[in-house]
């Protein structure tokens, strides 16, 4: 690993060690270091940034500082008016204030009209007297551990409650039951909620608490209905009392008054379950055992479904629950959502009450009882008290449990937006207005405080920032650059101020600030409505990685001369080329303006144009543009016209239907749209539907391997494309047969398109054209080609570029040499010589050395990509300098994208590369009868051909005759000597059932008709100019002899010569003409 990576990686791993997040409202985020806050905004310290930066208030949503949990150490929970919950000692309390004293915020003076209640936290007997947070809470249960879900489901909310969002998730707290307990608690949730609470001993005695449909049930010794819970409710109080040795059992609503009691003696462990029978109506009570027992009550009023799945749950509770749930207390969320707002469980003195007063001001003693009295004043010691009847009672603090002050809170203390909440690890809780944060103290303005309140934020777990109103619109992304590092995506803006790194401003901040030299670090500008330079004349691809985008002046033996408005370089040493492409007229993307567009099928009255972006196809009509997919994303509106289909055929072979192409069907039918891929058959598959009366609006977006639809911003379906899918990069427009009701009239209006900065057209090349220009034949080993150039419709011609001028390419291919005009060259491709072993272990060897020093690389709109040493991000420009481009200058506004690493390789670059020339194989040895061709067997591909002797030769009119095709060439000395022998052999066949063909491979009619003239030679052949049907038909090697089919397949492939080949080629005839 060098200095540089190094560097990179202490980075992202500073970067992903911090504990201290900052959120964004847009849903960004940056790790780093709180350093503090002041005036409305926050100041953050982040590896990304060389110096600190501010960011205002009114765009951020949160600062995570640590997500462990702790336990307070503090006596009391002070519960307040603004949903504030403060932990500390109460030190003293008169008419007017509150003294509490803390670690955390020291001394302070709370209103007393603000106080709420105050509840104690460590108490002899209580084994859990309040809520503070999540300390202590397990997430438990097997689909927990299943989905091994890292962030935690159940999550501490405001008033130190418990909240869980999603179906079927518990949470566990290992506390000890006692003897005799009573236990409290609250619930509430967005809808009628659904839960199931247990509390089990160590001995597995347990109680559970559990609601069914809309029935709350109590399962212990007694299973039996307590309440019934309407379809409005949203909260649940409920008090239970339970004596675990006798059995008995009462539980309490929240009004106070008893719900249910049952008393059972202790019974033995055997479980039984009842049995239900069809048409009952009650569940009968039986002898059961454990805690569960058998079912002695009823469900009072409920249907026989109801019961059995009541009964359901009991033999799944009897037979799991002891597996899933630990000893201690176990929440199960049964619904969409559910909040535990209070929890309490101490031990019960064995007497119920006759009610539980919920009145206020209150006191709730520790040892059960309750005094109807309001707290008058207090010290650290004491507390006094006033009952109803105006007597005052001295408590002293150890033997109060809880202090119930009011019992609505007063609108007066209620914080006004915007406001700070401030969590804390044990779960306290402020509200207020955040005035600053220094030296990790950070000052609250509260409502229950006349005087500002400093907090130590040593253990913060995250402030909160509500109800700030931006003082702009809403924010557009689109609209911002983005920068990427490690992942994380921050959205803002560039700023070049002339230094060597570039600066940046997040969102909301009040001044960009420098970058770091390290990292691996990624900013996309953001796309302008007009993008500057989207076409370049050429693009000039190194070995290097660097795409040049310029204009070409000349090529020879020795470099390529060029002109590059980016760069100084003017000449390019050709081994350091791997290719260059050629870029065609931008296209007009207005409409169907681009002189492109053009009629596939029918005439004016199956194509009509009623608009620049609109368009009407009836029956038998088609409208398509040989180049277009060039673009990264198609609009338009499919109208509504009763019933109708359309196919969008992207990639095609130019506007032609028959090659392979990705084919998206859309259905209009007057209510519902749908959409699906055409398969085999002509049919839609996977339909997307979406309910629609009007004009729908449609979005294909574009990549370099995947095309997604989507029906008014949805998205309907995602498609990653294969070989088999694209064979062009034309596109064709048309009716279709939908459900075999025939094409119908469709329209289409409001046609745009879109096309993204760097995107370059990949070039068109056949697989196996290209597998046979890279093949070496044995004859040429010692002089093989050099290059390949690229015709728009993927045709290839392989050999030595000569020379070239900005208007054409002289390439030797064979023995000729070749005009090429420069305007059918879409691109020219630096073949790569064969090399051994050693041959190859050299070349690396010359390669080593000291690597250039590049700081970034630009990646531009017309497909250019530089690596420089940037000097400096000026306003206008991005000045660098490279060791084989020199100096470079590059407009701003013509940079797309901004990298500290190599960028991965685009589609076109990954087609232009490793053009590897490789040797032929020996040829197949003649006594194997070349019978182990591939082509056996298989249709023969059509072709047309020219013959010598005037008009053409086209296989796809000869079918029911047996064709024999020879491939040849005048300078073949094996060739010369089997062709005499072909021709008496095949002299012996009628010409109406036979026809042999001599193909010539890549040589010149003069040539040809010379060589039969002094031989005297007479038979029909026909001119393979550019070889492509030599390289259809597997030619590797000459001579080469396929014999076809009166059915068009391949019967018979032959390579080289030997002296019976002819008539080995007349005995597989003979076998095709007995059939």
């Amino acid at each position: 690993m060098n200095a540089k990576h190094l560097i990179t990686a202490l980075v992202l791993a500073g970067i992903a060690g911090h504990a201290s997040e900052l959120h964004w409202q847009n849903g960004e985020w940056v790790g780093g270091h709180f350093v503090g806050a002041e005036a409305g905004h926050v100041i953050w310290r982040t590896p990304m940034f060389s110096e600190d930066f501010k960011v205002r208030m009114d765009v951020l949503k949160r600062v995570n500082r640590f997500k462990t949990s702790v336990k307070t150490d503090e006596p009391f929970s002070i519960r307040l008016a603004d949903g504030s919950r403060l932990f500390g000692s109460i030190t003293g309390l008169d008419a007017k204030t509150l003294s509490v004293k803390s670690a955390r915020f020291g001394s302070i003076q709370v209103l007393r009209d603000a106080v709420m209640s105050m509840q104690r936290l460590k108490a002899e007997g209580t084994p859990f007297p309040a809520l503070t947070g999540t300390n202590g809470w397990i997430e438990s249960g097997s689909e927990r551990a299943a989905q091994k879900i890292k962030e935690n489901l159940w999550r501490m909310v405001p008033g130190a409650a418990l909240q869980q969002v999603g179906w079927n998730h518990r949470v566990s707290l290992p506390v000890q039951a006692p003897k005799l307990v009573e236990m409290q608690f609250t619930l509430n949730s967005s809808v009628r909620p659904e839960f199931k609470i247990e509390l089990k001993a160590p001995d597995q005695e347990r109680m559970i608490v559990e609601t069914w449909v809309d029935d709350v049930v109590l399962q212990g010794r007694v299973f039996e209905s307590v309440q019934k819970l309407s379809d409005d409710a949203r909260r649940i109080t409920l008090t239970l009392f339970w004596n675990r040795e006798t059995g008995r059992c009462a539980i309490y609503g929240a009004d106070g008054r008893k719900l249910a009691e049952t008393s059972k003696p202790p019974v033995d462990t055997a479980e039984t379950v009842p049995e239900v029978k069809a048409g009952e109506k009650k569940v009968a009570a039986r002898a059961g055992g454990g805690l569960f027992g058998a079912l002695v009550g009823v469900v009072q009023g409920a249907v026989q479904m109801r019961a059995e799945a009541v009964v359901q749950a009991q033999q799944g509770s009897a037979s799991g629950a002891s597996d899933v749930n630990p000893t201690g207390l176990t929440l199960l969320n049964k619904g969409p959502d559910l909040t535990l707002e209070a929890l309490r469980i101490r031990e019960w003195d064995g007497t119920l009450p006759k009610d539980i007063t919920d009145v206020r001001p209150r006191i709730e003693l520790t040892d059960g009882h309750y005094l109807k009295a309001q707290a008058v004043r207090a010290d650290a010691t004491a507390l006094t008290v006033r009952e109803l009847n105006g007597r005052e009672t001295q408590l002293p603090w150890d033997k109060v449990l809880a202090v119930e002050m009011v019992k609505d809170p007063s609108p007066f203390f209620q914080a006004a937006s915007p406001l700070t909440e401030m969590w804390f690890t044990d779960g306290e809780w402020v509200n207020g207005t955040l005035l600053q944060v220094r030296n990790e103290v950070a000052t609250f303005k509260t409502t229950f405080s006349a005087a500002p309140v400093n907090f130590k934020i040593d253990q913060l777990h995250h402030l909160q920032f509500i109800g700030f109103e931006t003082d702009s619109q809403e924010i557009d992304l689109t609209k911002l650059d983005a920068l990427t590092i490690n992942k994380n995506v921050l959205h803002g803006t560039l700023d070049a101020s002339g230094d060597a790194q570039p600066r940046w401003k997040p969102v909301g901040a009040l001044k960009p600030v420098a970058m770091t030299s390290a990292g691996e670090m990624e900013i996309t500008r953001a796309v302008p409505e007009q993008p500057a330079g989207l076409r370049s004349e050429a693009l000039f691809y190194l070995q290097e990685g660097d795409v040049v985008p310029g204009r070409l002046r000349a090529i020879d033996a020795k470099q390529v001369d060029l002109e590059s408005d980016v760069a100084s370089v003017k000449h390019l040493p050709a081994e350091q080329l791997q290719a260059i492409q050629f870029g065609g007229a931008s296209l007009n993307l207005d409409g169907f303006e681009d002189p492109g567009w053009q009629q596939v099928r029918g005439g004016a009255e199956q194509v009509q144009r009623t608009g620049k972006a609109d368009l009407g196809l009836n029956a038998g009509g088609s409208w398509g543009h040989p180049t277009f997919m060039q673009v990264n994303e198609i609009n338009f509106n499919l109208l509504n016209n009763g019933f109708s289909a359309l196919r969008v055929r992207l990639y095609c072979d130019g506007i032609n239907p028959a090659e392979p192409s990705t084919n998206l069907l859309f259905g209009h039918m007057g209510s519902e749209v749908c959409f699906g891929l055409e398969t085999n058959g002509a049919q839609m598959d996977r339909q997307f539907r979406q309910q629609s009366t009007g004009a729908m609006p449609i979005r294909i977006a574009i990549t370099e391997n995947t095309v997604e639809v989507f029906f008014n911003g949805v998205s309907a379906r995602k498609i990653v494309l294969n070989p088999k899918m694209r064979s062009g990069s034309g596109i064709i427009i048309e009716p279709f047969s939908l459900w075999g009701n025939g094409e119908r009239e469709v329209k289409i209006a409001a046609f745009s398109a879109r096309i993204a900065p760097g995107r370059v057209a990949v070039p068109l090349v056949d697989a196996r054209a290209k597998e046979h220009a890279l093949t070496v034949p044995r004859f040429r080993k010692e002089d093989p080609p050099q290059h390949a150039l690229l015709a728009a419709n993927g045709d290839l011609l392989r050999g030595v570029i000569e020379a070239a001028t900005a208007e054409h390419f002289a390439i030797r291919s064979g023995l000729e040499t070749i005009q090429v005009p420069r305007n059918r060259v879409k691109a020219a491709v630096w073949l790569i010589k064969p090399a051994d072993a050693i041959s190859a272990a050299f070349e690396a060897r010359d390669k080593e050395g000291v690597p250039p020093v590049i700081t970034h690389w630009l990646l531009l709109n017309n497909g250019g990509r530089l690596g420089l040493k940037v000097d400096r991000f000026a306003e206008d420009a991005v000045f660098g300098t490279s060791t084989l481009l020199g100096n470079c200058r590059v407009p701003l506004a013509q940079i797309y994208m901004i990298r500290s690493t190599t960028p991965p390789d685009n589609a076109a670059m990954l087609a232009l590369r490793e053009w590897k020339l490789k040797f032929a194989p020996e040829p197949v040895l003649p006594e194997s009868g070349g019978q182990s061709s591939p082509l056996l067997n298989q249709d023969a591909k059509t072709f047309k051909l020219p013959l010598l002797a005037g008009g053409d030769f086209d296989l796809a009119k000869e079918k029911g005759k047996v064709i024999v095709l020879d491939f040849w060439a005048t300078w073949c000395g094996p060739c010369i000597k089997s062709l005499p022998q072909m021709l008496d052999e095949m002299s012996a066949f009628d010409p109406q059932q036979v026809r042999f063909i001599g193909i010539n491979q890549a040589e010149d009619k003069e040539t040809v008709k010379t060589f039969l003239e002094t031989r005297g030679w007479k038979f029909e052949v026909a001119l393979d100019a550019s070889q492509r049907v030599g390289q259809n038909l597997g030619v590797e090697g000459i001579p080469h002899t396929v014999v076809i089919g009166p059915d068009g397949k391949v019967a018979y492939v032959k390579t080289g010569y030997e002296p019976d080949g002819a008539k080995q080629v007349a005995e597989a005839v003979k076998k095709l003409l007995k059939k």
